[in-house]
C-alpha cells in the first residue's frame, strides 16, 4: 500500500536509537479518507500536540525478535532512483507500507519511502542566530 503526504520525524535509512532502534516516519496523508479508514480498522492514529494534525506512525525494527538484521527501508527520489540523504520535517512523500495486526495489536510497517519533494534536513542548528555574549548581556 502506498500513501502519499507529509513527513515529520523521518528516521529512513538511520534507526531512532531512543528507545528500541527503528526506522520510523510519522505520515501526515495528505487525503484525509486514509486516516478515517485506519481508524475505523482499529489501526492507531495520533494526534500532533501543536497543529491538532492527524497521522500515523509508520515503522519498522532493525532487527527481527530473533536477532537478525532486518532490510534497511528503499529511500527513493521522484524518479525511483536510490538516494542517501536526510528527508527534513514537511517533505512530500509516498511511504509504502504493509498494515499489519496481530491480535489486538495493530500498526504499520514501513516498506520504503519515496522523496517527492524534499524539505531538506538541516540538523546543525542554522535555526539559531550567532550572538556575542559580551556585548549581549
Amino acid at each position: 500500500m502506498i500513501i502519499k503526504g507529509n513527513v515529520k520525524w523521518a528516521f529512513i535509512q538511520t534507526p531512532n536509537t531512543k528507545y528500541e532502534p527503528k526506522y520510523t516516519v510519522n505520515l501526515f496523508p495528505e487525503n484525509p479518507e486514509d486516516l478515517s479508514d485506519f481508524e475505523a480498522q482499529g489501526y492507531p492514529v495520533k494526534v500532533d500536540e501543536t497543529t491538532q494534525e492527524k497521522f500515523i506512525v509508520v515503522k519498522r525494527k532493525v532487527m527481527n525478535k530473533n536477532g537478525k538484521k532486518l532490510p534497511v527501508p528503499k529511500l527513493l527520489d521522484a524518479q525511483k532512483n536510490p538516494i542517501d540523504i536526510q528527508v527534513g520535517n514537511g517533505s512530500y512523500v509516498a511511504v509504502q507500507l504493509r498494515p499489519w495486526d496481530i491480535g489486538d495489536f495493530k500498526g504499520f510497517e514501513l516498506q520504503g519511502v519515496q522523496v517527492l519533494d524534499l524539505v531538506e534536513y538541516s540538523g546543525d542548528g542554522d535555526e539559531f542566530e550567532a550572538f556575542d555574549i559580551e556585548s549581549e548581556f
